[in-house]
């Protein structure tokens, strides 16, 4: 059995990283706020295709959004956290840290009507600190990790495989040093790069490739973990024009054809045999049975 998991970061189109050198966090609120316009784009994708992801949600955006993040919710999909303010966890102290996750799930359990027990760090930037807030704060898993190494942003924490067998079906996932599960971002090696599945990468690729890349995962993972963000089902988004190309090239590329994609992906894992949709918080329990 093979399981996948749809993940969405919650975060508005100037929260992004790419563009912080534009648009610093006391100028978010005068911004034009498209969320619920492009988080809907996925809902609608979500419900048409009949499954339930994971919604990593921004403190930030769900104080002021409570109607969004109760909608997601009550379609069926597990809410989780993706802290409040969106720093990058290496770049702000350990007391910091804490009271941003901790914050962030004061705000998302009451929308929610349910426990947090996800996580995932801001640009994947996840600290052997923070790792140690959730295990204390009783979270069942963290989904930080993404291994691409020309981002320096991402986060390095050590981890380990682990695998049982339960009624003859063998599963391996990872853990972290402090046993906390670790889902990580799915990656392939292609030409000594590794190549993610989800955000700008999936944006980057064709079509076919995605193909390729679903195979390949599947051929060495038992868990696939894919990920993206509603701004990237928004072509209409304003576009900052004193970005460097690079980072113009990384945030545009492809926005017109992100929702068209991920629908063809998602009847792509439908068709596979012995494949099953989870959220990550139900991956969590399935592992934990498993301990």
């Amino acid at each position: 059995m093979k399981y996948v998991v749809f993940s969405i970061d919650i975060e508005d189109w100037f929260q992004v990283e790419n563009l912080k050198n534009r648009i610093q966090y006391h100028e978010w609120g005068l911004k034009e706020s498209r969320i619920d316009e492009s988080t809907r784009v996925v809902l609608e994708i979500l419900k048409r295709r009949n499954i339930r992801a994971t919604f990593f949600i921004l403190g930030w955006i769900a104080e002021r959004k409570p109607a969004l993040v109760k909608e997601i919710a009550s379609q069926g999909h597990e809410i989780a956290s993706h802290g409040y303010k969106h720093e990058l966890l290496h770049k702000i102290d350990d007391s910091t840290v804490e009271s941003d996750i901790r914050k962030s799930v004061e705000i998302l359990r009451p929308l929610s009507r349910s426990k947090i027990v996800g996580y995932r760090a801001p640009s994947f930037s996840i600290t052997k600190t923070a790792t140690g807030v959730l295990k204390a704060m009783n979270f069942a898993y963290d989904a930080s990790l993404n291994d691409f190494q020309f981002n320096r942003r991402y986060g390095k924490i050590a981890t380990y495989d682990r695998t049982s067998r339960t009624d003859g079906e063998a599963v391996s996932w990872t853990i972290l040093e402090n046993d906390l599960i670790e889902f990580p971002i799915s990656v392939n090696t292609y030409l000594t790069i590794y190549w993610p599945l989800g955000g700008g990468y999936f944006r980057l690729s064709p079509m076919w490739f995605i193909r390729k890349q679903l195979r390949d995962i599947f051929r060495k993972s038992d868990i696939v973990s894919i990920y993206l963000h509603p701004w990237e089902f928004d072509p209409g988004q304003p576009r900052l024009k004193s970005l460097s190309a690079n980072y113009y090239f990384r945030h545009y590329y492809g926005l017109g054809k992100t929702a068209d994609k991920i629908d063809n992906l998602i009847k792509l894992v439908k068709n596979f045999p012995d494949v099953k949709i989870k959220t990550f918080g139900e991956m969590a329990k399935i592992l934990a049975r498993r301990v």
